[in-house]
């Protein structure tokens, strides 16, 4: 009895271990992915402001003028 029930054993931990990397690999990508459309968006941000702020540079330079 034992002969058969020790590979099942260890087919169900590798498979469980497995498994567990993935799950662990999939919550580090999606972290990471999190992370990226944060920077995205604040790289966005700073991109608007630094063309309004190149607006109003323009708009000062022709009332100067």
């Amino acid at each position: 009895m034992t002969d058969f029930v020790d590979p099942i054993w260890g087919l169900l931990g590798t498979f469980a271990f497995i498994l567990l990397g993935i799950v662990i690999c999939a919550g580090f990508c999606l972290i990471s992915n999190r992370q990226q459309l944060k920077a995205m968006e604040m790289m966005k941000e700073l991109a608007e402001q630094g063309i309004e702020f190149e607006k109003s540079q323009n708009m000062n330079k022709t009332y100067n003028a």
